[in-house]
């Protein structure tokens, strides 16, 4: 007997694609999404520290150069004490150095109507603010009519610093009772003193 072999009834769609393992597609957008990101994330990352570190520094320069000018001005305020001092002991008469400045002292002697007393005060600040401009050069032994030689180069100053010279020279020297009227005829000047010192300063630089 011939036994024919028996096809195996789906041989024939053994390859059909609907039987075939299934394969799963691959794409290459999101990785590649991720990754853009990441380094945009890296770099936002690296941006920011750097930021940070330059204000960082800023802050710290900063903080040192404040405490640098502190300690220099206080340094300059002690030198400028002392040099006041060294003005105040070479003032042509003696003085009692007051409290605040020379001007607050004579302002505030004007405002209690001891006029022979605000005029010594006044007549001193001008001296000093003279002496500090390196107008004249306040020393031991010199006489008023030294000072104003000093200042023949500056008539006007000149003529402030020689009015209240006279009414100094009358209230200290003489013993007198200085008027109201003469001492404010003094004060009135300040304001033309102070302006005709910047004026000089601004020539000579």
């Amino acid at each position: 007997m011939h036994v024919v072999p028996r096809q195996p009834a789906d041989s024939s769609n053994r390859a059909s694609p609907w039987t075939r393992t299934p394969t799963t597609a691959t794409t290459g957008g999101t990785p590649v999404r991720i990754t853009w990101l990441g380094r945009v994330l890296q770099w936002l990352g690296i941006s920011v520290l750097i930021v940070l570190l330059a204000l960082l520094a800023y802050l710290v320069a900063k903080a040192f150069l404040l405490e640098e000018i502190s300690e220099t001005t206080t340094v300059r305020k002690v030198v400028e004490s002392a040099r006041d001092v060294d003005r105040v002991e070479a003032l042509p008469f003696a003085i009692r150095k007051p409290t605040g400045d020379f001007l607050e002292e004579a302002r505030r002697l004007y405002e209690a109507g001891h006029y022979s007393e605000a005029i010594v005060y006044l007549f001193s600040y001008q001296l000093v603010e003279l002496d500090r401009r390196h107008l004249i050069r306040l020393a031991k032994g010199k006489t008023n009519r030294q000072y104003l030689r000093e200042l023949r180069r500056q008539p006007r100053l000149a003529g402030i610093l020689e009015n209240t010279m006279i009414a100094f020279e009358d209230a200290f020297f003489g013993r007198k009772q200085l008027p109201a009227e003469r001492f404010e005829a003094c004060w009135r000047l300040l304001a033309d003193f102070h302006a005709s010192l910047e004026h000089s300063q601004r020539s000579a630089a």
